[in-house]
């Protein structure tokens, strides 16, 4: 075969791919319908299929526009849409088999106050701003819903991401499959995914987020805050309420709470900025730093250091002190007033080089200095809760803060 021949067979398999590959031209449908409406009323939809944009004017009508494609004109009958009218409400069908490869999207304008129910077997919803109960769900597809003002939020998606604005109201999330992204929440805030990050901009009340994988991460919350994650950091702001943070692989940060504080890690730095109450932190692979606790301290980690704070706002509040680590030094800030009952424990292996003390700001005894376990007990100001500190192959600091 010589050279011109291959040039032409290449010639004409170029050409057929192009023309295979060319898509043939599809048919399209527009079903449009418009309904006088007032402010106040709800829209519902129902379909089986279809992606649906909402936006919102200043016209006490309800406009809808269904957009139909598919390759051939009878396919476009496979799928149909039904709308009925009852005061102020409006509800739209789209009913149709999912195999008959018709793409359906809504387009649709409501008033300003106005509420909605929308519900898709498969699509993208995507919401302005509104003032209104917004209420949407799909099984397959992203959701993006703007401010909301005067109203709840309660969005779902079988698979995709989460995006809402600020919510006046109370909010409930959770996707299957993807992130969520959140601004001010004034009200109450239930966040779930399983497989994504979670950011949330403000809590105006308590706040409870779980995801499977991802970081999350919680501005200033103004109510209780409970976070779970199994694989991800965690990092929230300042807290009016209780504070209980988990991850099963990451750093936790907490800036600080007006209540207690329960954290837990199976592998990462753990923070407490500032307590109203009591701190129990536990790491099994990372340092622990605890300041200014107006309660009793519980930190356990497996391999880093702890440095904790405690600090008298009230009297008969329990400060009970407990700080263990199996390898890293303690440091324990105590005001000078505060009465305690010290037991510290420091453990040396025979394979450790250096040397490692007790060192105390109050007059304790220390007995064991050169041998492989060193103690040091004692009363501050006659006695109190107890201090107990445990290490292996690290410092222990006692020192007296200043009030």
């Amino acid at each position: 075969m010589n050279n011109s021949i291959q040039r032409i067979l290449f010639l004409l398999v170029a050409l057929f791919s192009m023309i295979a590959a060319t898509p043939a031209k599809g048919e399209t449908e527009n079903v449009d319908k418009s309904f006088s409406v007032k402010s106040g009323g709800i829209l519902t939809i129902a379909s089986d299929q279809g992606s649906i944009k909402v936006e919102s004017w200043n016209k006490q009508t309800v406009e809808v526009l269904v957009e139909k494609k598919a390759g051939k004109q009878k396919q476009l009958a496979g799928f149909k849409v039904n709308f009925d009218q009852k005061g102020n409400d409006i509800f739209v069908e789209g009913d149709g088999d999912r195999y008959n490869k018709v793409s359906v999207k809504f387009f649709i304008k409501v008033p300003q106050e106005f509420n909605l129910d929308l519900k898709t077997g498969g699509g993208s919803i995507g919401v302005a701003d509104i003032s209104g109960e917004v209420k949407v769900n799909t099984s397959g597809g992203s959701i993006s819903v703007g401010n909301v003002t005067q109203g709840n939020v309660d969005a779902h998606t079988s698979g995709g991401s989460i995006k809402v604005g600020d919510v006046d109201g109370n909010l409930k999330v959770d996707t299957s499959g993807g992130s969520i992204r959140l601004g001010k929440i004034n009200g109450k805030s239930s966040i779930a995914t399983s497989g994504g990050s979670i950011t949330l901009e403000q809590g105006g009340s308590d706040v409870k987020a779980e995801t499977s994988g991802g970081g999350i991460k919680i501005g200033p919350v103004k109510g209780k805050v409970d976070v779970d994650t199994s694989g991800g950091s965690i990092r929230i702001g300042m807290a009016d309420d209780d504070v209980i943070a988990s991850t099963s692989g990451g750093a936790i940060e907490v800036e600080g709470s007006k209540g207690s504080v329960r954290i837990d890690s199976s592998g990462g730095n753990l923070f407490v900025g500032s307590s109203g109450g009591p701190v129990k932190a536990k790491t099994s692979g990372g340092n622990i730093k605890i300041l200014q606790a107006k309660g009793f301290i519980e930190a356990d980690t497996s391999g880093g250091k702890i440095e904790a704070e405690i600090i008298i706002d009230d009297e008969n509040v329990n400060t009970h002190v407990n700080l263990d680590s199996s390898g890293g030094s303690l440091t324990l800030h105590i005001p000078k007033r505060l009465a305690a009952s010290v037991s510290a424990t420091l453990k040396i292996t025979r394979s450790v080089k250096r040397d490692y003390r007790i060192y105390s700001d109050f007059p304790l005894t220390i007995k064991g200095e050169n041998s492989r376990k060193i103690t040091a007990k004692g009363d501050i100001n006659n006695g109190g809760d107890r201090i107990t500190l445990s290490t292996t192959n690290g410092d222990i600091h006692i020192k007296m803060l200043e009030e």
